[in-house]
């Protein structure tokens, strides 16, 4: 049964070979270093706002896994600044290419919900492109609510804004 994992050295070979389908479809990519276990510390410090750049928020990762397999990835941002307000939201997540279509991104977000309750969050902000009939119909099956639809710079596509009461 897939479930939420921190990310760890367990699933290495299986979320590199994500990020390889991820950059196959000209999709951005963390930059991985050699070092993994570097990797996997630099994603704690971003969770607990360690370091953390200027204009970055706190943001907590966690790996979609079943067995050794790694599926997807789930940021949950603690809190919103002016650029994640427009677009990116407090919940992100990405299920990898191979494994899309299986019912991956629904669970994801529902197992997201708790965890975004947890860090204190009373509603969500979840975003998506206008022409991703999936994510769309993802976030308003875990009761997102459109609020409205932005342009956002350096995009393609308007982006719509969905907010879920937690």
């Amino acid at each position: 049964m897939p479930h939420l994992a921190k990310p760890n050295a367990q699933f290495r070979q299986s979320f590199l070979a994500a990020i390889k389908e991820f950059e196959s479809e000209g999709m951005g990519v963390p930059d991985v270093p050699e070092d993994f276990d570097l990797y996997i510390e630099m994603v704690e410090r971003k969770a607990s706002g360690i370091g953390l750049p200027q204009g970055i928020v706190p943001n907590s990762v966690f790996w979609l896994v079943e067995d050794d397999e790694y599926l997807g990835t789930l940021s949950i941002r603690h809190y919103l600044n002016e650029g994640l307000t427009k677009f990116g939201g407090n919940i992100g997540y990405a299920i990898r290419p191979s494994q899309r279509r299986k019912g991956h991104g629904a669970l994801i977000l529902k197992l997201a919900l708790p965890i975004a309750r947890d860090l204190g969050l009373d509603r969500a902000l979840v975003t998506c492109d206008e022409t991703n009939v999936a994510s769309k119909k993802i976030i308003e099956a875990n009761g997102g609510i459109l609020e409205n639809k932005v342009v956002v710079e350096n995009r393609n596509v308007p982006a719509l804004r969905y907010w879920i009461d937690l």
